[in-house]
C-alpha cells in the first residue's frame, strides 16, 4: 500500500494551538476537543441575529458556504465574527479567523452531512495547520444532528484537499461508520476539529432546527491557499480572506478562479488505501502516533 504517515508533527505543536495544554494535547492527539465558549444569552442573542438576517423555514443542510447572497453572507460573517471572535482569541494562540459561517440543519431526514474532510485553507506541506471552533447555539445532545467524528483520522493522509480532490479511502464507509462517536455538546460550548479530521453529522430528528456557529481559524503567519484537481494535476492557488466568501464549493468545483493564475502545479495522485488497511490505519493511530508507524511498518 502507499504509506500513510504521521501528520501531529506540525509549527504548531512547539507552541500549541490553543492556550490550554490539556485541551491542545487532547486536540493534536484526537484531532477534536470540546471547549466553553459563549454564554447562553450570547448563544441566543447570534440565534436571533441569524433569525433576522434568514427569516423563514429553510430546508435539509443550509450552510452558508453554498449560499450564493454575497450580501448576506458578508452579514452573517460580521455577525459571528462580533460575537465569537473574542472567544477564538482567547482560546487560541497565535491563530486568527479567516472564514465564519451559520450551519443550519433543519428539521428532517434530508439533513445528514456525508462523510468527508474539509479542505486544505494552509499549506499543511509546510507543518502548518488550520481549525474550526464549531460553536452550536442551541442544544446538541440528543437527536438534533450531532457532529460525528473519526478520533485520530486527521494523522492519516498527508494528501492535498481541495474542490474534486476526495480521498479514495472514504468509499469504504462501513470501516468509518463503526469507529464514529458523536460529540454532544450544549449551546454555547464549542467543538474545535482539525480541518483534516474526517466527520460527519446525523440528521436533526427534531422539530427545531439546529443552528451553528462556525469559524475557520489558521496560523497568524499561515497564508491561505485553495487546491483544485485537473485530471492527474493540481494547482495550487494563493488567496485571501476575502475569497471564500466571494466563491461558493459548487462554483470552484465547475471551474477554476478566473481572477488569479495558479502559483504551483502538482501531482494530484491520492492515497489510497483497502478496507483492510485503512481499519488497521484507523486503528492505530487511535492509539497514538506511534502505533501509527508500528501498524506501517507491519504492511
Amino acid at each position: 500500500m502507499a504509506a500513510a504517515v504521521d501528520r501531529s508533527a506540525s509549527r504548531e505543536t512547539a507552541r500549541g494551538v490553543v492556550r490550554s495544554r490539556r485541551v491542545d494535547r487532547r486536540l493534536r492527539r484526537d484531532g477534536f476537543a470540546v471547549v466553553p465558549a459563549l454564554d447562553a444569552v450570547a448563544a441566543a442573542d447570534l440565534a436571533a441575529t441569524y433569525r433576522r438576517l434568514r427569516p423563514g423555514p429553510g430546508a435539509g443542510f443550509d450552510a452558508d458556504l453554498n449560499n450564493e447572497d454575497r450580501g448576506y453572507r458578508r452579514r452573517a460573517s460580521t455577525a459571528i465574527g462580533d460575537a465569537v471572535d473574542g472567544v477564538a482569541a482567547r482560546l487560541f494562540t497565535d491563530h486568527r479567523p479567516f472564514l465564519r459561517v451559520f450551519l443550519c440543519k433543519w428539521p428532517g431526514a434530508d439533513s445528514g452531512l456525508y462523510l468527508h474532510r474539509d479542505w486544505m485553507y494552509v499549506d499543511e506541506r509546510a507543518g502548518h495547520r488550520s481549525f474550526v471552533l464549531w460553536v452550536p447555539l442551541t442544544d446538541v445532545t440528543g437527536h438534533e444532528g450531532q457532529l460525528r467524528v473519526l478520533r485520530g483520522s486527521h494523522r492519516l493522509d498527508p494528501s492535498i484537499r481541495g474542490s474534486l480532490l476526495t480521498a479514495p479511502w472514504l468509499r469504504h464507509e462501513e470501516v468509518i461508520e463503526e469507529r464514529l462517536e458523536a460529540v454532544p455538546v450544549r449551546a454555547g460550548e464549542a467543538i474545535i476539529f482539525d480541518n483534516a479530521l474526517v466527520h460527519c453529522s446525523h440528521p436533526n430528528h427534531t422539530s427545531s432546527p439546529r443552528l451553528v456557529a462556525a469559524v475557520g481559524m489558521r496560523p497568524a503567519e499561515a497564508s491561505l491557499t485553495y487546491f483544485r484537481r485537473d485530471g492527474e494535476q493540481a494547482a495550487r492557488f494563493d488567496v485571501d480572506d476575502d475569497f471564500f466568501l466571494s466563491i461558493t464549493p459548487a462554483e470552484l468545483e465547475a471551474a477554476p478562479p478566473t481572477d488569479r493564475d495558479p502559483v504551483e502545479v502538482l501531482d494530484a495522485a491520492p492515497l489510497d488505501l483497502t478496507a483492510s488497511e485503512l481499519a488497521r490505519a484507523l486503528d492505530a493511530v487511535r492509539r497514538g502516533p506511534r502505533s501509527l508507524v508500528a501498524s506501517l511498518a507491519r504492511s
